[in-house]
């Protein structure tokens, strides 16, 4: 089998480097950063790499005339080029379910896939661990935040939502303003991206829909 090749062009920004995916070692990217920005659709082609790296063959030393001995060759490895492992995300993402997505610069919701992370051991919580930064830029670092919807047109659901949204945010969301046709008593700030629990123990979830539409209205028409 040839040698992988040792540098490569950052999946995200194209910027030659030689920083890749520890996982399945071909896709290469100059940042952690740049590796979880894409992390959601690389996975869906990322598989882990079952062979040992082979570095590449080091050139072969060329005859010398001179009576004197030769260095080795391996002091002329440049061992600064050799590709260093990036780290994948914490946990290899699992399970996928379907959300709503509302997007501020938008005018209309979609339903996106969302992967999940198993829960984390020490975790009381059985529920997976959904990644939600792909579809939720937060200013200033902040970590997106939710809340729970558990009731709705006067009655308990099933199924309660979980909606996340983006703190701090600006930028009034154009899809829900156009979906409550701006009668809300307050604009919704940012992205929001909704997800469905499976139940009221909060410990699974189910696809979303656009069905679901009528309960969120009715919240981001009273913006509580």
């Amino acid at each position: 089998m040839p040698p992988r090749p040792s540098r490569g062009l950052c999946g995200v920004c194209s910027l030659n480097t030689p920083n890749w995916c520890s996982r399945c070692r071909t896709k290469f990217y100059c940042s952690k950063e740049h590796l979880d920005q894409d992390w959601p659709k690389h996975i869906l082609t990322c598989e882990e790499a079952t062979e040992p790296y082979q570095p590449p063959p080091v050139a072969a030393y060329p005859a010398s005339t001179s009576s004197e001995r030769p260095h080795d060759a391996r002091e002329h490895v440049n061992t600064s080029s050799m590709p260093q492992l990036t780290n994948t995300p914490p946990a290899a993402p699992t399970t996928m379910f379907a959300a709503l997505f509302f997007p501020s610069l938008g005018e209309h919701a979609s339903v996106v896939s969302v992967y999940c992370q198993r829960p984390v051991d020490n975790d009381m919580s059985l529920c997976p661990q959904p990644a939600v930064d792909a579809f939720l830029a937060t200013p200033g670092g902040q970590p997106p935040r939710y809340v729970v919807l558990g009731y709705a047109l006067e009655r308990e659901m099933r199924c309660p939502l979980q909606i996340w949204w983006c703190p701090g945010s600006t930028i009034p969301n154009g899809t829900i303003w156009h979906m409550t046709s701006g009668r809300a008593v307050r604009p919704v700030m940012g992205d929001v991206l909704v997800m469905k629990f499976s139940s009221t123990r909060l410990q699974g979830y189910v696809d979303a829909s656009h069905y679901d539409m009528p309960d969120l209205a009715e919240l981001f028409m009273a913006q509580v």
